[in-house]
């Protein structure tokens, strides 16, 4: 379906299906702070079942120290941006799966890089907020990388 109604099929279903549920994950997931603390706990708790405690204290603040500094919040060093580099080669960082499944989402309704902008609707909106749009963006995208990084912190000390 190319022509007009195609068009407006598609249109239909990435604005007024894709985009409300892709907001609502978005809201439930990355911007719910609980689930935030929830994604934290539950990976620690797993990296203590895989028998992290049985290392001895020099092994374990060393992993402490290069996952805390090799997690993409805040300032990073060029070396801690090389190792979180090779550790997304290696698929062993940002691989989440509730996370890619909502930015699969996300993309499927067209939503572009991420945060709350689509090709139509919301983009013009968000442009209308000046600085209060921008301020928007940054705080979602300070939300999903929370989010990741709560993953990968226990993934890359473990």
């Amino acid at each position: 379906m190319d022509g007009p109604l195609g068009k407006t099929f598609s249109w239909a279903w990435r604005n007024l299906v894709l985009l409300p549920k892709a907001g609502s994950q978005y809201s439930k997931t990355i911007l719910s702070i609980p689930t935030q603390v929830k994604n934290f706990l539950s990976n620690g708790l797993l990296t203590i079942g895989n028998g992290t405690l049985f290392e001895s204290r020099e092994i374990m603040e060393e992993a402490l120290k290069k996952a805390g500094m090799t997690v993409q919040i805040g300032i990073r060093e060029p070396l801690n941006m090389d190792r979180y580099r090779r550790y997304l080669e290696l698929q062993i960082a940002n691989t989440n799966v509730k996370y890619g499944d909502l930015r699969n989402l996300m993309k499927d309704a067209k939503i572009v890089g991420g945060n709350l902008n689509t090709d139509s609707v919301f983009d013009p909106f968000m442009k209308s907020l000046g600085v209060a749009g921008k301020k928007l963006k940054e705080g979602a995208k300070f939300f999903e990388s929370t989010y990741v990084a709560g993953d990968d912190f226990f993934k890359l000390f473990t």
